[in-house]
């Protein structure tokens, strides 16, 4: 696949319906619970996820609140994040992709009604520290994990790029091994939350409303080996 990006590319982009590209989606609730997947509370600490997703929610402008409700099994209705660690090509996942989100909605509306995160820990390897020398290709699982609670959101990727991985929104389609940037929001995400959540207001659609059946969509993020180092990975 080849992106091609124009010149002048607008901010931030909404996740829409895949048969409705005027229909964004959303959550109708401001509070959103998620769990981590049993067998997945090792590999990615609670701390860890809260700081993850409680960014989203810290600009004044929006009441968004992602709730983190503790460990959940497979079978739970609950939003969950799990850390895959093994067979990640299964199922149609991209293998470049270090992340997925894939997220269930209402084709008529646009309302989200479930949304799960998938790490790649089968392909890539992640860390927990903040440091642009770690040793080998390893990723910031943070800066990972807040991109996907974007897109959990409802945010799709952004071609707003400032041509750095430090200055780039947390929204853009890869991340370098090592780069830890992402783990904060820049102008980009918060005018995206801001939009679709507004404080004391309606989630707004980026887009129409009308017609109630359930669709999926997936969005994997893309990660991208420094020049000069590993191999550079596409985004799909």
């Amino acid at each position: 696949v080849v992106l091609v990006v124009p010149q002048g590319a607008a901010a931030f982009e909404c996740k829409t319906v895949d048969t409705r590209p005027f229909r964004s989606l959303f959550w109708s609730e401001r509070s959103v619970p998620y769990a981590l997947r049993a067998g997945s509370e090792d590999a990615i600490p609670a701390a860890l996820a809260v700081a993850s997703s409680d960014v989203w929610g810290r600009a004044d402008c929006t009441d968004l609140f992602l709730d983190y409700e503790g460990i959940a099994s497979a079978a739970s209705d609950i939003n969950q994040i799990v850390m895959v660690e093994a067979s990640w090509a299964a199922g149609g996942r991209a293998p470049r992709a270090v992340g997925l989100t894939t997220t269930e909605f209402e084709s008529q509306t646009g309302r989200i009604v479930r949304a799960d995160i998938e790490l790649n820990a089968d392909l890539f390897s992640f860390t927990q520290t903040a440091s642009d020398s770690m040793g080998g290709p390893q990723n910031d699982l943070q800066a990972v994990l807040t991109h996907e609670f974007g897109h959990l959101i409802g945010l799709d990727h952004t071609f707003n790029l400032t041509g750095s991985g430090a200055t780039d929104p947390t929204m853009a389609p890869e991340v370098a091994a090592c780069e830890s940037s992402k783990r904060t929001l820049e102008a980009d995400d918060v005018e995206g939350v801001c939009t679709l959540y507004p404080a004391g207001r309606p989630a707004q659609s980026c887009a129409l409303p009308p017609d109630a059946e359930v669709d999926v969509a997936n969005q994997p993020f893309g990660c991208r080996n420094p020049a000069g180092g590993w191999e550079l990975l596409l985004l799909l």
